[in-house]
């Protein structure tokens, strides 16, 4: 490429990958913040359990563990549930 002087083809096809990759990953976020106010509302509606630490934990660590789900019960001065 340097030697037969294609730097703008290359810089050009750098952005359009940029571009591209950008895009998916708006789109991405766009569908997960839709999924994650899907599941606040359906944990809001059919358990009293519901809480925004709850949400944000499984969202952030999709393959939690129990401990953890205690801990922002404990954490924030209340028992778990019994389910």
């Amino acid at each position: 490429m340097r030697e037969e002087n294609l730097w703008e083809e290359w810089l050009l096809f750098m952005i359009k990958g940029i571009e591209v990759t950008s895009r998916e990953t708006i789109e991405l976020i766009v569908k997960i913040k839709e999924l994650m106010a899907d599941y606040k509302h359906r944990l809001r509606d059919h358990y009293k359990f519901y809480s925004q630490d709850l949400l944000n934990n499984l969202f952030k660590h999709p393959y939690t563990k129990i401990e953890f789900v205690v801990r922002i019960w404990v954490f924030r001065g209340s028992q778990p549930p019994i389910i």
